[in-house]
């Protein structure tokens, strides 16, 4: 899930504040869940959006970066158990 995120934000040609926020909250979600690490996350979505061809110092493209993890972590994925293990 996390590289399908980054290359679709990554290749973005159009609409790319749309998906560095569609793919910002999908994996904020995952970090709520405690399966990522945000800073981790941060960094690495500042890097797909620089290969898109966004100014990684943008602010624009730093807000929606900190706004969409942030709306992620606030509705964590949930995680189906697997069940106990014998």
């Amino acid at each position: 899930m996390l590289r399908g995120e980054l290359d679709a934000v990554a290749s973005a040609r159009a609409g790319r504040n749309h998906h560095l926020n569609h793919a910002g909250l999908r994996l904020g979600q995952l970090v709520g869940a405690g399966l990522l690490e945000h800073d981790q996350v941060h960094q690495a979505l500042t890097d797909a959006a620089k290969e898109a061809g966004i100014d990684p110092g943008e602010a624009k493209a730093q807000f929606t970066i900190r706004r969409a993890l942030l709306a992620g972590r606030r509705s964590p994925r949930t995680v189906p158990s697997t069940g106990t293990r014998s």
